[in-house]
């Protein structure tokens, strides 16, 4: 090779290497500029749940719901002269790629009022207890129920109890309070990292799911959907 044969050779080697510089630059921007996906990712080797319907979790003692056993200890079913609580508790539901949890509460009218009359419903809101969920509503003498549903409710913490009432009143002003309820539910899951975290006893029932060759994967490693 002579000299201009190796100049030129020379020239295109250090053009080369300043095209890869620019090469792992572009694909570094690339990579740090990649949106990061919002979705937490399951544990290595676990999955990501979706619950082929809504799942109940019951606030009160109710031997009758996936808590089973566990609401033993929940807070009673409270009640009044007319009106008696049945069902009080979260519904989990996936919403927008993730699980939400909802308030539901059910009351029993036991004895009619005899006239229309006016209710509030004021149910906590963990995330912010100085801004609760309010409705407002009324009730015909021929009512049997008042259900109420309301959320998604987020911050709720596992183990806590937290006050849902309901008000009767005679006018329409709301100044005349005839009744009053107050329920205490208690979570037996918790979402304040924004994903819901269930009680451990809950997880082999609510979190089910096998891997490839049809094993079940550990409870441990499975997860409901849930966004950073």
């Amino acid at each position: 090779m002579g000299q201009v044969g190796f100049d030129r050779y020379i020239i295109g080697m250090r053009i080369l290497m300043k095209i890869e510089v620019v090469l792992m630059v572009s694909i570094g921007l690339l990579v740090a500029c990649a949106p990061k996906s919002p979705y937490v990712k399951a544990p290595t080797g676990g999955e990501v749940v979706v619950p082929k319907g809504p799942v109940w979790l019951s606030g009160i003692q109710d031997d009758q719901s996936s808590a089973g056993e566990l609401t033993s200890s929940y807070p009673k079913p409270e009640a009044s002269k007319h009106l008696k609580v049945v069902n009080a508790g979260y519904w989990l539901k996936f919403n927008a790629g993730e699980m939400h949890a909802v308030y539901q509460v059910i009351l029993d009218i036991q004895s009619p009022f005899g006239q229309k009359v006016y209710t509030r419903v004021v149910l906590t809101n963990p995330l912010d207890p100085a801004s609760p969920f309010v409705q407002e509503h009324h009730l015909l003498p021929n009512e049997k129920s008042m259900g109420v549903r309301d959320g998604p409710v987020w911050g709720v913490k596992l183990g806590k109890t937290y006050p849902l009432v309901f008000e009767i009143y005679a006018d329409p002003g709301r100044s005349k309070l005839l009744e009053k309820v107050t329920q205490k539910v208690q979570s037996s899951f918790d979402n304040t990292s924004g994903c819901v975290e269930l009680e451990k006893s809950l997880r082999p029932k609510l979190l089910v799911a096998q891997d490839a060759d049809g094993n079940p994967v550990p409870t441990e490693k499975l997860i409901y959907p849930c966004k950073r």
